[in-house]
């Protein structure tokens, strides 16, 4: 019993293909997806070498480090460094507590009621029983009554 092996010329040859086509090795094929060599990146070397630097910012990272800086607010008649995002979140509470309905509405749909607008997926909170759920549910409709007059 012999074994012989052909190679793919031979083979292709076998099966009938044409001896005209030019055998253009896998690594040199010019086509869709498959720039000629010579034009090709070089191992090591980005595709695009000017494309976004190091270390910058988009929107929200520029957002987040001016909520974080500090400012002077005179809490309770005293001067106190405060972040920018305290002195926001101090900001709301007062208005709400003054009866500005929107700051209501923004604290309450943020923090109070959590079974009442949607949140981020993994999101953990405590349960909300149905008798805290009718108390929210009731002021809310009783807040929104009041705009829509």
């Amino acid at each position: 019993m012999t074994i012989e092996s052909k190679t793919d010329e031979e083979a292709e040859d076998a099966l009938g293909a044409p001896e005209d086509v030019t055998a253009v090795p896998d690594q040199h094929k010019v086509g869709y997806g498959q720039p000629p060599v010579h034009t090709r990146f070089q191992k090591g070397q980005s595709g695009n070498p000017k494309g976004r630097p190091k270390g910058s910012r988009n929107i929200s990272t520029h957002i987040e480090r001016h909520l974080d800086q500090k400012v002077t607010a005179k809490i309770d008649g005293k001067p106190r460094k405060i972040s920018n995002s305290e002195a926001i979140a101090l900001r709301m509470v007062d208005l709400a507590r003054t009866g500005n309905l929107r700051a209501i509405l923004a604290l309450m749909e943020r923090d109070l009621a959590p079974g009442l607008t949607p949140q981020e997926p993994g999101a953990a909170s405590e349960p909300v029983s149905e008798e805290e759920q009718a108390i929210i549910t009731r002021f809310l409709e009783a807040i929104y009554k009041g705009q829509k007059s």
